[in-house]
């Protein structure tokens, strides 16, 4: 059965690390409406691969028209942009998905080093993993949601809220994940729901050198 995902990247993801003050942004206010097919890439149109907005492919890109913003928050949120994987068991790169362009080691990220990821998200199931954050194969990193709760994923160092909050259908909320180098913690609109991990080292640093996603990772980890 096709799953259709617009929890959504919306005003803008963007991820940080101490090597800079903000590596990767994107924010899709000034795109216009079109479709982006299953397994369809949208690729990071700024210099090196870094700090750019997404590129829009021949109209590739569906943006929708402001949703109104989370409980609790005034105003719109603009634009966002709707991830609709062709199965539930998609993942990496056969998966709807944006490609920065750079492999985690260019970008800073690892298990031992700090890096902070964030984006606005709305999901429309809780079926498995749906991975904001990720890369196409090997044990990657996979930040996003498993199962209902808000999941970081360092392979074999994986935190999750456990219920505290889980992942609700259909709301716009602010999801931030950070990483000090030995702890990683969740944020969920502003407050910590998870913390955790064993000195931050995980697998995924065998597979530093795959360029990270957005919108999906491996291991059916389709947004």
């Amino acid at each position: 059965m096709k799953k259709i995902l617009p929890l959504i990247l919306t005003a803008c993801a963007a991820i940080h690390t101490t090597q800079a003050a903000l590596l990767v942004h994107y924010s899709f206010d000034s795109e216009t409406t079109g479709s982006l097919a299953s397994g369809a890439a949208v690729i990071n149109t700024g210099s090196s691969g870094k700090n750019g907005t997404a590129g829009i492919p021949n109209g590739s890109i569906m943006v929708l028209d402001d949703d109104t913003g989370p409980s609790g928050a005034s105003g719109l949120l603009g634009n966002y942009l709707s991830f609709q994987p062709g199965a539930d068991g998609d993942e990496g790169t056969n998966a709807t998905h944006i490609t920065t362009g750079s492999p985690l080691n260019e970008l800073g990220i690892g298990g031992s080093t700090e890096y902070t990821m964030a984006a606005w998200v709305k999901f429309d199931n809780q079926t498995g993993d749906n991975m904001i954050f990720g890369g196409n194969a090997g044990d990657v990193i996979h930040n996003g949601a498993r199962a209902g709760n808000y999941h970081g994923g360092h392979w074999g160092d994986d935190i999750s809220s456990n219920g505290n909050p889980g992942t609700d259908v259909g709301e716009w909320h602010h999801v931030t994940w950070t990483n000090t180098g030995q702890t990683q913690e969740i944020f969920v609109d502003g407050v910590s729901s998870s913390t955790g991990g064993a000195a931050g080292a995980g697998a995924f640093n065998s597979n530093l050198g795959e360029p990270l996603l957005v919108g999906t990772s491996g291991n059916g980890g389709s947004f």
